[in-house]
């Protein structure tokens, strides 16, 4: 099979160069493959690998704590690629020592008649102002709510955002 190979291709010089010159580029090949991998793995170890987050997107009005079941009968209904775009941000949000430290954020997003995002704010406390505008960041990203056929009209809507990194 490399005979071919080193005939064609490597005709001006000797087979034993060619084969001499063709094991040199397979092992340095596969000593980049190796080393590759063991600084992947050595990452992998120390904690530098992304973390797990959890994302919630809920209408206010189906919190309740008398409770037990909730019923999810809202007017409006966020995209299905929604809840990845805040999932990719995560690292973006959380990227600060400061906003590192907070467990969880739980945020309350206002949205119009139209599906559009009018306003948030910051449930959690001891948010710092660049966690607070990353967030706001975030949010204008976010594809407006889509209204769900069927009702007769469609009003301004809250919602609880949790988000745990």
């Amino acid at each position: 099979m490399f005979e071919k190979f080193f005939d064609v291709f490597l005709h001006h010089q000797s087979r034993e160069k060619a084969m001499s010159l063709f094991i040199k580029i397979l092992t340095t090949g596969v000593l980049a493959v190796f080393t590759s991998l063991s600084v992947l793995g050595s990452n992998l170890g120390n904690g530098s690998a992304e973390k797990d987050g959890y994302v919630a997107l809920k209408p206010i009005s189906t919190i309740s704590a008398t409770s037990t079941s909730e019923s999810f009968i809202c007017e409006w209904a966020w995209p299905e690629h929604t809840l990845d775009v805040i999932d990719s941000h995560l690292p973006f949000i959380f990227r600060t020592k400061k906003a590192a430290e907070l467990d969880e954020l739980k945020i309350v997003v206002n949205i119009n008649s139209k599906g559009k995002i009018i306003g948030f704010d910051l449930m959690t406390e001891n948010v710092d102002k660049g966690t607070k505008e990353r967030v706001a960041h975030v949010l204008r990203k976010l594809p407006n709510a889509q209204p769900v056929p069927g009702f007769t009209s469609y009003s301004d809507t809250s919602f609880e955002l949790l988000i745990s990194y």
